[in-house]
């Protein structure tokens, strides 16, 4: 399988790795329990600490979309950790809220049918015991989030503007230098389809290659909105030379195709703005 390859299945092959870590992680920690309460002479049955295991698993990758939505919200980039620090220290609050309540009845429901009794103590100290546990995991997430993000982006190379950070009256110009694995090669503001919001990064998107410019999406719209680019969603920006045709749904938003035969939402709230750019 080629990058390129990854790339166009991305959410595929990242659920795939997020899920077999936690896979692996659920069950070294099962066989762990397991090995003790033998050692210890404690009666354990073998399913039990796997059960309490995946339970808790399985809570966090339900919980997975929404903390990387949050994040994507409010990410933690430079110049951001007071701004963003503290929402996802109340955010880890409500994602213990919601893994101790999905894991506690992951756990009573299966032994509510083997016909077993499971006890979790009192329900005030368990979500403090719990929350320690969980922020430990939410920061953790986030950790390997930004880490396999970083890799990923030296991968795919990383964009900047020609000129940029130069001496240069323009902050921007008709070109991006990427930069790939030490070596540095320049494409063309008007080869790229469209553009698509990611946390501390905007991705250009380039036939069937992505490469990340370190920018917010306002900031990427207002360097692009007068050279034939048009905001059509609130994390896509879109080519006008790119569309091959538009689509209205019924609810007032849509869908925008374009000449590569590639499908993009439109939001209602968007749509009348791309009609005026294309006139």
């Amino acid at each position: 399988m080629t990058f390129s390859e990854y790339r166009r299945h991305q959410g595929l092959w990242d659920s795939l790795f997020f899920g077999l870590f936690i896979l692996l992680n659920s069950t070294v920690n099962a066989t762990s329990v397991l090995m003790e309460s033998e050692r210890a002479g404690r009666a354990l049955a073998w399913w039990e600490p796997f059960l309490w295991e995946y339970s808790s698993a399985l809570s966090f990758v339900l919980l997975l979309p929404l903390i990387i939505a949050f994040d994507k919200r409010y990410p933690l980039g430079w110049g951001k950790w007071l701004s963003s620090g503290w929402r996802h220290l109340l955010f880890s609050v409500l994602v213990s809220v919601l893994h101790v309540t999905f894991m506690f009845s992951i756990r009573y429901g299966v032994y509510w049918l083997v016909d077993g009794r499971y006890d979790m103590g009192a329900v005030s100290w368990v979500f403090v015991y719990e929350y320690r546990i969980d922020l430990i995991t939410y920061l953790l997430i986030l950790a390997i989030l930004y880490a396999y993000r970083f890799v990923i982006g030296r991968l795919s190379g990383e964009a900047a503007f020609v000129g940029e950070g130069e001496e240069s009256e323009a902050r921007v110009s008709e070109r991006f230098l990427v930069k790939k694995l030490g070596k540095e090669f320049v494409i063309q503001l008007k080869d790229v389809d469209w553009m698509e919001s990611a946390g501390n990064y905007v991705n250009l998107h380039v036939k069937d290659r992505v490469y990340p410019v370190r920018t917010t999406m306002a900031q990427m719209e207002a360097d692009v909105s007068e050279r034939a680019f048009c905001r059509i969603h609130r994390s896509i920006l879109v080519n006008l030379a790119r569309i091959a045709h538009l689509e209205t749904l019924e609810s007032g938003d849509g869908t925008v195709t374009l000449v590569t035969g590639q499908t993009l939402k439109m939001s209602r709230r968007y749509r009348v703005q791309l009609k005026a750019c294309m006139n």
